[in-house]
């Protein structure tokens, strides 16, 4: 009876193995996802986004990856140790490696060592992109994508001109202080013309959260979802921005 039950256990065994490798081989394929915000996005096997920092030194001679030690804890460079395959729509001929100053092998596309983002938790997420000005997401054609398809959320004429109304007050008494009245960017940086603004999903968190190192104290438990809606309604479409407005459903959204 023993004999016969190893016979099973050993094909689970094998099949386990077998499955094993094939997720392990699926790790080296460079795939391309397309995002609903920013087009067609290189991903790693697992559909994690793919970035690349433009310290990094890329050049005729050779790559050289500039984030190291700290760095990567936030920014994991994409390791290689099998062999590196493209998936549909990613050019093999842009595929490579550079060996990093600790002896591991980094892969690289267009010459960019490739990163993923720590809070990247799921398939899709694009929270890295942008993150000091230096990390970006990567094209198919091996480019950094530094534009966002801009998505305006539709309200009728009436909301939008409450919301600008209230978000030019809000401004005024709390915001332009650090920031300017012109949104010229004063102790806080500039909004005029300002393309991070496009991104509801870091205006809204920055208004509910602040950024206590630099000094912005957190509104979520002062503003209402109603008056941070209209803030950053107010700063997405002043002095040249035309971002479109954000609704009190998406704030409560993102509390």
């Amino acid at each position: 009876m023993g004999r016969r039950l190893a016979v099973p256990a050993v094909l689970m065994l094998l099949l386990i193995s077998l499955t094993a490798r094939l997720e392990g081989a699926d790790r080296y394929v460079l795939k391309v996802a397309e995002s609903e915000r920013f087009g067609p996005i290189l991903t790693d096997g697992e559909g994690r986004s793919l970035y690349i920092y433009t310290n990094d030194t890329v050049g005729p001679s050779g790559s050289v990856s500039n984030c190291t030690g700290a760095c990567t804890r936030n920014w994991p460079p994409l390791l290689a140790d099998g062999e590196l395959k493209a998936g549909e729509g990613v050019d093999a001929g842009l595929l490579g490696t550079i060996e990093r100053e600790d002896g591991t092998t980094q892969v690289t596309y267009n010459g960019w060592p490739l990163y993923r983002f720590a809070r990247d938790r799921n398939p899709g997420d694009v929270r890295g992109q942008r993150l000091g000005g230096a990390f970006f997401l990567i094209s198919p054609e091996g480019t950094p994508v530094e534009e966002e398809r801009q998505r305006v959320v539709e309200v009728d004429p009436a909301t939008l001109s409450a919301l600008m109304s209230n978000g030019e007050q809000i401004f005024s008494s709390r915001c332009a202080a650090c920031h300017g009245n012109r949104g010229q960017g004063l102790v806080g940086p500039a909004f005029a013309g300002n393309s991070a603004l496009a991104r509801t999903d870091y205006v809204v968190p920055m208004i509910l959260n602040g950024f206590v190192e630099h000094g912005m104290p957190p509104w979520r438990d002062v503003l209402s979802d109603w008056e941070i809606a209209s803030v950053a309604t107010f700063i997405r479409n002043s002095w040249s921005n035309e971002f479109g407005p954000v609704t009190e459903e998406e704030v409560s959204a993102m509390r």
